[in-house]
């Protein structure tokens, strides 16, 4: 069977859109370089440059964080610990940053709303407080435990799964994660309704206002 055609994804969250020009087209003719890539494309005219993050600055923050790991290893106390935890995670959170080609940098921006309201929901069926502190439950449970529909709590269940917000450890089972313990409790709960319930719906109506 034939592969998909030059410049069409094959996997991932782009899989069967087209990420560059078909074959034979928006290229040179054979044997003639072209300025850089097709029109409006990576390096070529009126498109953005190349994605090439300088590997030197890669490798400064990949040694930083392993310098910052062996600190965290040999720490004595909570707050050297802390410490090392916190340049690690800001370390991370730029070399992320500078290796994510702003194509992928794009989609998850704008995917990040879609977090938001899973976690919301998730917050209103009281789901977070159901997962168990160790192991895993199934999505029947806590429709069980929490009155939901399972339906409803399958489909957030993994959306929150898929942005790495909750673990999935088996079929329809869910797991916590770091990210997710927080919202088992009252003050984490309170701050994200009042960011979503009010302040995300007021900026929602800055476009309009601003006009």
């Amino acid at each position: 069977m034939a592969g998909p055609p030059n410049g069409v994804a094959t996997n991932g969250p782009l899989a069967g859109r087209p990420t560059g020009p078909p074959n034979g087209v928006g290229g040179p003719p054979p044997g003639v370089k072209g300025p850089g890539g097709p029109p409006g494309g990576p390096g070529g005219p009126g498109g953005p440059p190349p994605f090439n993050p300088p590997a030197e600055a890669l490798n400064s923050m990949a040694s930083s964080i392993a310098e910052a790991a062996k600190l965290y290893a040999s720490a004595t106390s909570p707050e050297e610990k802390e410490g090392a935890l916190r340049r690690i995670s800001m370390t991370a959170q730029k070399l992320s940053q500078s290796a994510t080609h702003p194509r992928d940098a794009v989609f998850k921006f704008g995917f990040q709303p879609h977090v938001n309201a899973s976690v919301r929901l998730a917050i209103g069926m009281g789901l977070f407080e159901t997962l168990p502190p160790g192991g895993s439950i199934t999505v029947s449970q806590i429709a069980q435990k929490t009155g939901a529909d399972e339906q409803l709590v399958l489909r957030i269940a993994r959306a929150l799964g898929a942005f790495g917000v909750l673990q999935e450890t088996g079929e329809n089972e869910y797991a916590h994660t770091p990210m997710s313990r927080p919202y088992a409790q009252k003050p984490p709960q309170a701050l994200f309704k009042l960011e979503w319930d009010i302040v995300t719906h007021a900026m929602s109506r800055f476009p309009q206002y601003f006009r």
